[in-house]
């Protein structure tokens, strides 16, 4: 799995919340309704839902209060679970020892481990720990690039070394259950001490992974369990 991507089990609250937005700014009583209203009314209705959705939603709201957000990321998140999360998990800026210093950067940070990197850390995890995971490190690092290196050569590579490294790692796991080559710096598996492989054009080493952290650990217990 190149990707852990997806967002928490909305559910039908979410879901129906969003419908009734719709019929609502597309001026329709239902579905069907809706069915029949003019084509020009619902694109303005799909651009206003869009408009108005939270921050990593792929739309761009005005989610200024973090405790509202979490809500809707969680919708069906206890009232406790939602205050330990804002208080806790991820207390207001300038407390001590927080990675963030406004309330935007703390809402970067709980969607970004929510929605790729504590899925990776809990899936691990969740075979125990008998995985192989690897950190793709060549800038400019963005979701998906190592797809360019995993089919390519193309235009999109900038590290012949991390290509073939990639493509040696896959090709080996795909014909033995183990992704190490003789071609190849070795590949550790996850294990307890919680290793990735760093692949970097400077270097490839094993490295203690940075998704293994204790936030992960709260929200599977508060959230996820």
């Amino acid at each position: 799995m190149q990707s852990p991507f997806f967002f928490p089990d909305q559910g039908q609250i979410r879901n129906l919340a969003t419908y009734n937005q719709f019929l609502n700014f597309a001026g329709a009583s239902s579905l069907a309704a809706a069915r029949t209203t003019r084509a020009e009314s619902l694109r303005v209705a799909n651009y206003r839902i869009v408009l108005g959705a939270s921050y990593g939603q792929f739309g761009f709201g005005n989610d200024v209060d973090f405790t509202d957000y979490v809500r809707k990321l969680f919708p069906a998140a206890s009232l406790d679970a939602v205050s330990y999360i804002t208080n806790t998990v991820y207390p207001p800026p300038k407390s001590a020892r927080v990675p963030y210093e406004t309330n935007f950067d703390r809402a970067v940070l709980v969607t970004s481990d929510v929605v790729i990197t504590c899925n990776t850390y809990l899936l691990a995890r969740a075979y125990q720990n008998k995985t192989y995971n690897y950190l793709f490190n060549v800038p400019p690092g963005l979701h998906g690039d190592d797809l360019h290196y995993t089919f390519g050569p193309d235009s999109s590579v900038k590290s012949e070394r991390v290509r073939l490294a990639i493509q040696d790692y896959v090709m080996s796991f795909t014909a033995t259950r183990s992704p190490n080559s003789l071609a190849q710096p070795s590949f550790p598996m996850y294990g307890t001490a919680n290793q990735a492989l760093n692949l970097s054009p400077a270097s490839i080493e094993p490295k203690p992974d940075t998704a293994a952290s204790a936030r992960c650990l709260e929200l599977q217990k508060h959230v996820w369990s």
